[in-house]
């Protein structure tokens, strides 16, 4: 137990010592949360009975990292993207819609868990952002830790069925797998689409069998979402990312995503078997039909009620009343529509519209600077691959990462746009 607590520490000593010089870094520790969570709870037997405390960890590091950037005096609160404010006023509006939900109660319970990530993912983290060589590093460091990581779940803990066993006493639990895998993913589609990671010669090598550890991860923990996603963000995202689009362009992004898709096959045959029911597409689409069925559901009793429920909403969490569904209904955009109504599905595509227009407005107003491009396609990526699995998993208080991608990709685009104008009154001059 004293080398797993060692290697703990020394991963949050790293996160933390590394946001005292570059803030930016304390990202890192946001999307590595929920696997070095689980791995410390399983081996470190004080973390599985103190199940928040890498939790608390990891935001006293953003906040001591928010600090160090507002000393520096590069929090400007004047960048951020009006976007950004939507999102804020989006998780406002679904707070003060859970007040007429069917019952207060279990909505305040699900706002009692989930605030905390909140404030850390959407309203503190986001701030960090500043430059491209903090975000460079920052990414660096996520990709380095988050290989350690993904080692260590692969190797050092105990599986049982999808999850992570973790066991203290007499007590048992699982590990959230749909959580490890996508970290996982995040990791491969920065490890692929981002930092070149120069000052270690043979990177060039070892991150694809970073990459093939991340792909053994993700397919361990049995999340089809995860995995099927990766393919169709990597083929698009590694498509623009290149210089010039052309026929070696295409050959290379079918070529790598059919040998991506070779090391799935290879791995669901090793950890689920030749006869696995799966990820057969019979029980994919089975599954699928599921969850939009829990969907539905809640959309018949939204579109039953009068018009200021059509309008506003069933109220934040109305779906996990037993009379409706008894649980969160798994498909995102749809939750929004039953729970905040007309009013907040608006808001909701507002924003996503407003992140699209501004990556591919970004995106080509950094054709001459390759390395903003890199990082407005690497995080562009991050946040599609959170966006889709937000329609199979989770619901809108469970998924702050995705709202935190998006508020990042909004505010690089500021940094871009800053950029082009000192570069214009540099020409000019």
């Amino acid at each position: 137990m004293i080398v797993w607590a060692i290697i703990f520490l020394v991963i949050v000593g790293f996160l933390f010592y590394g946001s005292l010089k570059n803030p930016t870094t304390a990202v890192a520790g946001t999307l590595l949360l929920f696997g070095l969570e689980q791995w410390g709870q399983a081996k470190i037997p004080i973390l599985a009975v103190n199940s928040s405390f890498t939790n608390y960890i990891i935001g006293s590091i953003v906040a001591a990292a928010l600090v160090v950037q507002f000393l520096k005096r590069k929090i400007k609160i004047g960048d951020y993207p009006g976007a950004g404010y939507l999102v804020a006023f989006l998780f406002l509006y679904a707070y003060a819609s859970s007040i007429w939900a069917p019952n207060v109660e279990v909505s305040a319970a699900q706002w009692r868990k989930a605030w905390p990530y909140i404030i850390t993912f959407v309203i503190f983290a986001p701030l960090l952002i500043s430059d491209t060589q903090e975000i460079e590093k920052m990414l660096e460091t996520f990709i380095v830790l988050g290989f350690i990581l993904t080692v260590l779940l692969l190797f050092t803990v105990t599986w049982e069925n999808r999850g992570v066993l973790i066991e203290y006493g007499s007590s048992k639990s699982m590990g959230n797998p749909l959580a490890t895998a996508q970290m996982a993913g995040h990791i491969i589609i920065a490890t692929i689409l981002g930092s070149s990671l120069s000052l270690i010669k043979p990177w060039r090598i070892l991150r694809w069998v970073g990459v093939v550890a991340c792909i053994a991860l993700a397919v361990k923990a049995g999340s089809r979402g995860q995995v099927i996603s990766l393919i169709f963000i990597l083929s698009f995202f590694w498509a623009i990312n290149q210089k010039k689009f052309s026929v070696w362009t295409i050959f290379t992004t079918l070529a790598g995503c059919t040998l991506i898709g070779l090391v799935i096959g290879i791995f669901i045959q090793e950890f689920w078997g030749s006869g696995n029911i799966r990820w057969s597409q019979e029980q994919m689409t089975k599954d699928v039909s599921g969850r939009f069925d829990m969907a539905f559901r809640l959309l018949s009793v939204w579109w039953k009620g009068d018009f200021l429920t059509i309008i506003f909403g069933l109220g934040n969490s109305a779906s996990f009343d037993h009379r409706i569904i008894g649980f969160y209904p798994h498909v995102v955009p749809l939750e929004i529509l039953g729970e905040e109504g007309l009013l907040g599905f608006l808001f909701y595509i507002l924003i996503i519209g407003l992140v699209v227009h501004n990556f591919f407005k970004s995106y080509r107003s950094t054709h001459d600077l390759q390395n903003y491009r890199k990082i407005i396609v690497t995080l562009a990526a991050m946040f599609v691959y959170s966006f889709l699995l937000t329609l199979k998993q989770g619901n809108f208080l469970g998924n702050t990462d995705m709202w935190m991608l998006c508020i990042f990709l909004l505010r690089f685009g500021v940094i871009v746009k800053n950029k082009n104008k000192m570069q214009i009154v540099t020409n000019s001059g």
